[in-house]
């Protein structure tokens, strides 16, 4: 049996990786690993996923993180 473990790329003030091994919603994924869905944008394939769409083992995500400026 082949497990497969979805890599997670966070792109903000620092750079890291991070892997699952099971189904997540985004939202899921946020509080997992202690960041707000408000400062970072969850994307897949170059689109956006909301709190409510489920990432699979075989996926590819990055979480970019937002900055607001003036």
């Amino acid at each position: 049996m082949v497990v497969l473990h979805s890599a997670v790329t966070i792109i903000g003030r620092t750079r890291s990786k991070v892997s699952i091994d099971k189904e997540i919603t985004v939202a899921n994924l946020f509080a997992k690993l202690n960041l707000s869905e408000q400062s970072f944008v969850c994307i897949k394939d170059g689109v956006p996923l909301l709190g409510n769409d489920t990432i699979f083992p075989e996926d590819e995500i990055s979480l970019l993180e937002v900055f607001s400026g003036g």
